[in-house]
């Protein structure tokens, strides 16, 4: 399901960062981002409350 393996970070407009392995995937149908943890679990934030998303870069 994710295509990129490449760590990425979603910063929000609260100021949050929120760590995901691969690039988040934005599902049209539902409004959000779909993503991967660091800890391997799957997860989904709001795409209204994203600022950016920018890969993370060793």
């Amino acid at each position: 399901m994710f295509a990129s393996s490449t760590p990425h970070k979603i910063k929000l407009k609260d100021g949050r960062e929120v760590p995901c392995e691969g690039a988040p995937q934005y599902q049209e149908k539902t409004g959000y981002y779909r993503y991967r943890t660091p800890d391997k679990r799957d997860a989904v934030i709001r795409a209204d409350d994203v600022a950016t998303i920018v890969e993370k870069r060793a």
